[in-house]
């Protein structure tokens, strides 16, 4: 589903190898540049052979950035710490990207339960700095992120219970405008319902205010931007509970907008939000039996394997090959079929145009539809984890719609159900599949 928060965390570096002459040139230039465009998969296996030959300081905020990638809070906190409270790093850093590490640690706070420590922070750096940030977007997602959390002290905090077993739940295969979406039944205070799985609803579940009111979900916060193929304000709910089969979330969060769209992605008015699937840690799709296994134990990365999957503003991103060569995409199990963007076709162009048929492509998200000339390739191969598998008429975007994170497309529900076993951990963030 293409839908995104307007206060994400926009997030420019700035210019942290400029700081000292001594940097350029050697391997803190080159782990700067990493840094400063965002290429997580690159910067973790530089910064694991090199993390003894650069500067500490340097090294922190990589460690930083990276544990915002790969879903590790708690190491994250310690890393932001580490230059927070050290004032010559302070005055390397600047205001701006000390903005962003507060930014940064209020969410691993969040997403630890800890939104109390979070709240006291914000309100403490805010008025140490009244007046002093200049950039008003950087001050505007400040302000909402502490009026937000603010409002989630009020409210007891997310939780889940389940059973120390393995546990499984049924799903079904829907059609979805050209595609298909997985959907699951399941309760929201004691009411049963069907949702959408959507990997790429970044953060909490989301429901029309339909859905909303005949479930009793409570109003906490309006007027929340909220953006995806358009653009418009939302609401922040909550429920005193949601069971997904043995499974029950306590206080679970719900973003409420009008109406959600009867478009490409979604047929429901309910959206499971990628927030809950984290709290899981992992889950196994069995497409042959329709099933989804929640396993009592995580699976663990093999030895001197590296995780293939990161996320950009709590959206997933797995890298894989093609033609031997590596591969960005968004896997977005809202997205009723996968597709190729703009950057794959201007690193393909004269490929596509040849093998691919021209078409006017439809493109529907939250909040809006848009058509845009692309191509449908008849045949497209990949690679994952040594497994060989191909997607037939796969939509190339050639426009700017989708083209947000710099990935080559999205992977969509029928990714999944192209495998006899598909597991996605967002404990040890990796997928892993067998067919």
């Amino acid at each position: 589903m293409k839908i995104h928060l307007k206060h994400y965390l926009l997030f420019t570096l700035i210019a942290l190898i400029s700081i000292n002459k001594s940097f350029a040139q050697d391997v803190n230039q080159k782990i700067g540049d990493l840094m400063s465009q965002q290429k997580m998969f690159e910067l973790k296996e530089m910064h694991s052979e090199v993390k003894d030959e650069i500067v500490p300081f340097l090294s922190y905020f990589a460690e930083a950035m990276l544990c915002n990638a790969y879903n590790t809070p708690e190491k994250g906190i310690i890393a932001i710490d580490s230059l927070l409270n050290n004032s010559q790093y302070q005055q390397q850093l600047g205001l701006h990207n000390i903005s962003y590490l507060i930014l940064l640690k209020s969410g691993f706070l969040k997403n630890l339960g800890r939104n109390k420590e979070s709240v006291e922070m914000l309100e403490s750096f805010l008025k140490q700095t009244k007046n002093q940030i200049q950039d008003k977007h950087l001050k505007r997602n400040l302000n909402l992120t502490l009026k937000t959390q603010k409002l989630l002290v009020e409210h007891s905090c997310t939780s889940m219970d389940r059973p120390n077993k393995k546990l499984s739940i049924d799903y079904t295969i829907d059609k979805a405008g050209k595609g298909i979406s997985m959907n699951f039944k399941c309760k929201v205070n004691g009411k049963k319902t069907k949702m959408c799985i959507d990997t790429g609803c970044p953060e909490y579940t989301f429901v029309s205010e339909k859905f909303a009111k005949e479930h009793n979900i409570k109003t906490i916060m309006d007027s929340i931007p909220i953006g995806g193929i358009g653009s418009g304000y939302g609401k922040l709910g909550i429920a005193k509970s949601m069971e997904i089969g043995d499974i029950t979330f306590h206080n679970p969060l719900f973003y409420v907008v009008d109406k959600i769209l009867p478009t490409d992605t979604i047929k429901l008015d309910a959206v499971l939000g990628s927030y809950l699937l984290d709290m899981i840690g992992e889950l196994q799709f069995y497409p042959q039996k329709k099933k989804i296994v929640f396993p009592k134990e995580f699976t663990k990365l093999k030895k001197n394997e590296s995780g293939n999957m990161i996320m950009k503003d709590r959206h997933l991103f797995v890298k894989l090959k093609q033609d031997s060569k590596d591969i960005i995409m968004h896997f977005d199990t809202g997205s009723a079929e996968s597709n190729l963007g703009r950057h794959y076709y201007k690193k393909h162009k004269e490929y596509v145009e040849k093998k691919g048929m021209q078409d006017s492509l439809r493109l529907a998200g939250y909040n809006g539809i848009t058509r845009q000339l692309g191509y449908k390739m008849p045949k497209v191969h990949f690679n994952l984890n040594d497994t060989d598998f191909y997607i037939e008429n796969m939509p190339v975007f050639t426009g700017e719609a989708l083209d947000k994170w710099g990935e080559d497309g999205y992977f969509g529900t029928d990714f999944v159900q192209k495998f006899d076993k598909f597991i996605l951990s967002y404990k040890h963030m990796f997928i892993r599949v067998k067919r």
